[in-house]
């Protein structure tokens, strides 16, 4: 009797319970089904818009495109963005970091995303901050500038990047000969790492071991290596070697390249004592001896193409550079000496 008497008072109390509480709950958080790619226009304060491309990956990884239109003398300006994302358990936010970029968004449904304030708040606008799901995942073979750790050891070599803070195998293609050759000089002993600076990207390539398919890094160009340093150390500066010259003059003339000419610039390649390099008109490559700012190159293998309108260009170029004897880094800017004055002065290619 005593039982049943209980029950009635049970239901009356979670009646009580639901109307003191609005019968509210909160249902668990839509869940992101990865792949998965979205794309859309959001304003931008001083250009016409942002095109936001962003992949979220399986691995927790994303990678992101933002191109500001219009922004730079009337053309497009694309940004890259990579590093990893987390979904909050409880408000279903997505947050995308890596290094000093971050954003949150939310999930509107399962076709769209929409971007939140700093605080994850809603942005109190008209305007469009809504992404759209993508028909296909994009892969993102874009080139990114990477910095992380390598390592090469048994015939292979490894890539752990500070902001995707996993790693990859890298792949036999574009700078990784260079790059085994610079971590042979610097690394002291076999499996130490050491940190790079790259432009790279990510590339779904037969796997080396195994059937199938497996992700691999391709360092596209070199721009440094730093036995000393790691992820937490400050910005690593520009070096000498690996760096992409650009000529910008020429026996204290400023160098104009005309419309469909290619861009003078040197390289040095320390591991291979050689200076590479083009012309504005042909490609070359050099001996190279530097050591205590001097220096001495002598371009000796170069291409034959026929481009008339830089030839003279060309010619002041490599007898300006076989003459050289000395110079001087500063910054983002270097400068070739002969014995008596400045020959070609160059910037780091950004």
């Amino acid at each position: 009797m005593k039982h049943r008497m209980l029950i009635p008072r049970l239901v009356c109390s979670l009646i009580v319970l639901c109307i003191i509480t609005n019968c509210s709950y909160d249902p668990a958080p839509d869940q992101l089904t990865t792949p998965i790619t979205f794309s859309g226009e959001i304003p931008c304060a001083d250009c016409p818009g942002n095109l936001i491309t962003v992949t979220f990956r399986s691995d927790s990884l994303f990678l992101m495109r933002q191109v500001y239109r219009e922004a730079i003398d009337g053309m497009d300006k694309a940004f890259l963005e990579r590093g990893r994302w987390t979904q909050h358990p409880e408000t279903g936010h997505l947050l995308l970091t890596g290094g000093e970029f971050r954003q949150k968004y939310v999930i509107v449904d399962d076709q769209h995303i929409r971007m939140l304030d700093q605080f994850g708040q809603p942005i109190e606008s008209d305007l469009n901050y809504a992404l759209a799901r993508s028909p296909n995942v994009d892969l993102f073979s874009d080139t990114l500038r990477m910095t992380g750790r390598y390592m090469y050891f048994a015939d292979a070599g490894w890539y752990w990047d500070c902001r995707f803070e996993t790693g990859f195998p890298v792949a036999q293609q574009g700078d990784n000969a260079i790059l085994e050759a610079a971590y042979a000089q610097a690394a002291a002993e076999p499996r130490d790492t050491v940190l790079i600076v790259f432009d790279g990207h990510l590339d779904s390539l037969p796997a080396v071991d195994r059937d199938g398919m497996e992700e691999r890094i391709v360092v596209d160009r070199l721009r440094g290596i730093w036995p000393e340093m790691n992820c937490e150390s400050p910005t690593p500066p520009i070096t000498l070697e690996y760096t992409v010259w650009d000529v910008i003059g020429l026996d204290k003339q400023v160098v104009l390249v005309d419309q469909g000419q290619s861009q003078p610039y040197l390289r040095i390649i320390p591991a291979d004592n050689a200076v590479v390099g083009h012309t504005g008109c042909n490609r070359f490559r050099g001996e190279l001896k530097y050591g205590a700012e001097r220096i001495a190159m002598s371009p000796t293998a170069i291409t034959k193409m026929a481009c008339p309108s830089g030839v003279t260009l060309e010619s002041r170029l490599l007898a300006a550079l076989d003459a050289v004897t000395a110079f001087s880094h500063q910054g983002d800017t270097l400068f070739l000496r002969d014995d008596t004055d400045e020959r070609v002065r160059l910037v780091a290619r950004r």
